[in-house]
């Protein structure tokens, strides 16, 4: 059985007491279904990795385009794998506003984590419904998908008009939207494998019938919720 992404990005939340209190609240442990990751600030992802059992991963929320060098504030894929962090989120929405995100950059950032062997959790989604097909496919031909490892590569769709609204597509619109960006890649990128998840108000509700149709979920502030997690997968 190949197991469902459960991804909790932490955005620019938690502390030191919070992440003690969670991990010891929660009990979560990764499962032959279901694959756990949690992504908090860089700041805590020492700590993150101290306080949860060594099923669950740790993913970074960004990373650097960069090897090393005089980047201040950046961080790099050798720094990330040295901290035991297996994961990296590129191209969510809020840093791509709020950055520079260029192709050249997101190629270099996936280039990174690849001479890592680290996983790339790659984030697409529309602004506008009416032109949702045209926005994926130019995110999808924003980077190579020559030489990465299938397995090591998750596609996150996230509709940015559906992030923190409350508002979701249908379960039928994510089936469709899921099935038309692996019809995309199979085709014209030649890749099967690869994993897509959905995010954009996930909660208790809706989450088990989008693991349904989806090979797991990427949840934004409700994952802070304690027991959030445990409830969607028990």
């Amino acid at each position: 059985m190949k197991q469902k992404y459960i991804i909790a990005n932490w955005k620019m939340n938690a502390s030191r007491e919070f992440i003690s209190y969670y991990s010891i609240s929660n009990k979560l442990i990764s499962s032959e279904k279901y694959k756990i990751i949690i992504a908090p600030p860089f700041s805590y992802l020492s700590h993150t990795r101290r306080s949860f059992d060594a099923s669950i991963s740790i993913a970074s929320q960004d990373i650097s385009h960069e090897k090393n060098g005089p980047h201040t504030g950046q961080v790099s894929a050798i720094m990330l794998k040295d901290l035991a962090c297996e994961y990296a989120i590129i191209g969510h929405n809020e840093t791509r506003e709020y950055t520079i995100s260029t192709k050249e950059i997101l190629q270099n950032k996936i280039q990174r984590m690849m001479e890592q062997d680290l996983k790339v959790i790659y984030c697409i989604g529309e602004k506008d419904k009416s032109d949702k097909n045209n926005a994926i496919i130019n995110q999808l031909n924003e980077i190579s998908f020559d030489g990465i490892k299938e397995d090591n590569f998750i596609i996150a769709y996230e509709p940015i008009w559906a992030i923190g609204t409350n508002k979701t597509p249908s379960i039928e619109e994510i089936s469709n939207t899921i099935n038309f960006i692996k019809d995309y890649l199979s085709v014209q990128k030649n890749v099967s494998k690869i994993s897509i998840i959905y995010g954009g108000s996930v909660n208790e509700t809706n989450a088990k019938n989008i693991l349904d149709v989806t090979d797991g979920v990427i949840i934004g502030n409700k994952s802070l919720e304690m027991n959030f997690i445990n409830n969607i997968i028990k």
